[in-house]
């Protein structure tokens, strides 16, 4: 499956958005930017841990280079 930049940028909203303060330190939600990336993209068929996955890098890139693009 192919995820454009429209996916990505819809991930980042959504795994910040829900994110959450526990003993002063913020937590996130895979899980939940599952469920609102499949309410979005109904149409999208993928594997869950492929999707999971896809969260983790594309946070992580975002975080080191402050785009969803690959540098």
């Amino acid at each position: 499956m192919f995820f454009t930049a429209e996916h990505k940028i819809f991930i980042i909203e959504s795994y910040f958005r829900n994110g959450i303060i526990e003993n002063d330190e913020w937590r996130y939600s895979s899980s939940a930017c599952l469920q609102e990336f499949q309410r979005k993209f109904d149409e999208m068929v993928f594997l869950e841990g492929d999707f999971l996955n896809l969260v983790r890098n594309t946070v992580k890139n975002f975080r080191q280079n402050g785009s969803v693009d690959r540098k």
